[in-house]
């Protein structure tokens, strides 16, 4: 393997090794949005704006998370074809 090629694939393998830990660190924090979700519900009078919010921004990251996923799919893709 030449140097270019072996530097190229270097690139890969530290891209896709990011992105799976913002893979993981988005679905750790969807996981806590979830639990205060949920806390905050069981609550006697629940503050339903915040509820909303969080929710929404579990949506956001939900979207993230798919196009994370997406990307990951590709650049594993792109790491096979080359290296």
């Amino acid at each position: 393997m030449d140097t270019h090629l072996s530097s190229v694939c270097s690139i890969f393998q530290r891209q896709i090794e990011a992105t799976k830990r913002e893979i993981e660190r988005k679905r750790n924090r969807m996981q806590r949005i979830a639990t205060l979700i949920a806390e905050m519900s069981s609550n006697p009078n629940p503050d339903t704006a915040a509820i909303n919010n969080l929710q929404e921004e579990k949506k956001l990251i939900e979207i993230e998370l798919e196009n994370d996923g997406n990307a990951l799919a590709v650049l594993e893709e792109e790491f096979t074809m080359h290296c």
